[in-house]
């Protein structure tokens, strides 16, 4: 059959439209075709002039955007290399705040470790008897307990500047790291209440002092006393110390119930401290304000060594830990500043993290007239200073003659480990040490060693000490406490290695990158800019040519 002309012409009119949307879908789909046509395409002006200058449109928005990826690179390098804007945001992590991670931390902070090494005295009857004349100490220990630490009743001021707080201890026994000893064990050691009622009595008149004997005699106290350790060190009744409480109760009551080592240390401290939080200035974080409401002591001879604006022992002003500058921590329970100074860099956990280890200087108990001045402020009013190695903390104890020194009188005057038999200074042993982060300013491990000696001061009248001589330091028991870093939590060690590692690396990664870009982005602008240089040279050589060959042909 024949189509009608009008059936084609209709059928023209049907079909021409399938062909015109297969032949648009084919161009759509077909991606080298589009580019082509959109490259050919030309939306705008290819060359503008500036200042009779003919320049590429293409090149000059290439040369843009890597002049503003320089100045962009230059930025990052400056903010890296030159500033501290990156050091200060990492670092402001360290202020101590509620809303903090941290926060919890600081207010439970790792366990640490508190090892107490007693002097035995053995041979006390003999030298009352005359049959020796030096006494004889045998060191027991460690007793190594758990003491366990938080800050409460945390209250921050209005502007988060500062935050003042109690502490409270917690202590218990681990006799499996204790070396078998037990807290029942008996040790013979000085009579510490009867030793500080006759020191307080010394200076009283001859009958006071009569009369004190007496009442030694009618308690039947003896210069030494024999105890369980566990009585020793958190506190045991004594006569002599509960009728000494009575008598103070109507002036200035005694601070804890029960005479012993750890008494004072062992539940919520009375006295309140107060602290910056490092948000005004993070290079104050941790430093003291003020204790028991005071900003210093009044136990000393002058400002600097009664104020107390020094560390806790945990956060460090990071521009100091930075210049590996001394600091100074606050040792409360004998009411002074002690100063450390940087003695090297070290490695710690599995020697993979850099450290600054900072010691007690060895001076710090030093005679003032020939080893260290600035102790002449810790002497008495009178200007009289105790023996090279000793410092006089009776001030800072209710009266009690207590000394302070390092344990085994190591460093001391030769004289004072002389007195007595069975010492053993041991510099490995016996030094204080903090092994400091290098960037964050925060303590990772650390030992503070001290050991509590009493001195004996005869007067004529007390009969109980005829067995001393006069002026002589008992040793009473040294103590260690502290944390070795492969005992902190594993938060506490991620911390650690996150501030070593993660911060260093982002730090170096936007240092070399900055470079790197720099170099990289200033190369290409100068390649650009002399390959358009070059083209325009060209270009030039080419006109020039043809004027040549055009005023030849007129020739």
């Amino acid at each position: 059959m024949f189509r009608s002309q009008s059936d084609m012409e209709s059928g023209r009119i049907r079909t021409a439209p399938q062909r015109n949307f297969e032949n648009n879908c084919q161009q759509i789909f077909n991606t080298k075709e589009l580019l082509n046509k959109i490259q050919n395409t030309e939306v705008g002006p290819k060359y503008f002039e500036l200042c009779g200058y003919e320049l590429h449109i293409r090149q000059i928005s290439v040369l843009i955007a890597l002049f503003i990826l320089f100045v962009a690179s230059c930025s990052v390098g400056f903010i890296f290399w030159g500033t501290s804007i990156f050091q200060n945001a990492i670092l402001s992590k360290l202020v101590i705040s509620n809303e903090s991670e941290a926060y919890q931390d600081w207010v439970s902070p790792t366990p640490t470790r508190f090892h107490i090494y007693i002097f035995n005295y053995t041979n006390v009857e003999n030298v009352e008897a005359g049959y020796d004349d030096k006494l004889n100490v045998n060191e027991l220990g460690p007793f190594i307990y758990e003491d366990r630490m938080e800050r409460v009743n945390v209250k921050f001021s209005d502007d988060g500047n500062t935050v003042k707080f109690q502490e409270k201890h917690t202590f218990k026994f681990l006799p499996h790291l204790s070396k078998g000893r037990r807290q029942n064990d008996r040790i013979v050691v000085p009579n510490m209440p009867l030793l500080s009622a006759a020191a307080m009595s010394k200076d009283s008149f001859y009958l006071t002092r009569m009369a004190m004997s007496g009442l030694f005699r009618s308690l039947n106290a003896h210069p030494f006393v024999t105890l369980p350790i566990d009585r020793f060190v958190f506190g045991y009744d004594d006569d002599l110390y509960n009728l000494a409480k009575g008598v103070l109760a109507l002036t200035k009551p005694l601070p804890f119930e029960k005479f012993g080592l750890l008494a004072n240390r062992n539940g919520i401290a009375k006295d309140v401290t107060e602290i910056y939080t490092g948000k005004d200035d993070i290079n104050k974080v941790g430093t003291i304000k003020s204790m028991a409401e005071k900003a210093n002591y009044d136990h000393w001879l002058n400002e600097d060594c009664n104020n107390v604006d020094a560390v806790e022992g945990v956060l460090f002003s990071p521009k100091q830990i930075h210049n590996k500058a001394p600091v100074e921590l606050l040792y409360k329970d004998i009411c002074r500043k002690m100063p450390y100074s940087f003695e090297k860099e070290i490695k710690i956990m599995n020697n993979t993290i850099k450290a600054y280890r900072y010691t007690v200087d060895e001076n710090v108990y030093g005679h003032p007239s020939i080893d260290n001045p600035s102790n002449q402020c810790y002497c008495d009013m009178e200007g009289g200073c105790p023996p090279h190695g000793l410092f006089n903390a009776t001030k800072c104890a209710f009266g009690t003659p207590l000394f302070i020194s390092k344990p085994h009188f190591y460093q001391a005057d030769p004289s004072l480990f002389e007195a007595v038999t069975g010492l053993n200074p041991n510099p490995k042993n016996h030094q204080s040490f903090i092994d400091i982060h290098p960037f964050m300013s925060f303590t990772t491990q650390g030992w503070t060693r001290v050991q509590t000696n009493i001195q004996v001061k005869k007067s004529f009248g007390i009969t109980q000490l005829s067995m001393f001589e006069d002026d002589m330091f008992l040793p009473i028991a040294w103590m260690e406490f502290g944390v070795d870093a492969k005992d902190l939590s594993d938060k506490a060690k991620q911390v650690i290695y996150d501030s070593t590692y993660l911060v260093n690396g982002i730090d170096m990664a936007f240092k070399i990158g900055s470079l790197l870009m720099g170099f990289i982005t200033l190369l290409s602008i100068v390649l650009v800019i002399r390959g358009r240089t070059c083209r325009s040279i060209e270009k030039l050589g080419r006109t020039m040519t043809g004027e040549s060959r055009l005023i030849a042909t007129d020739q």
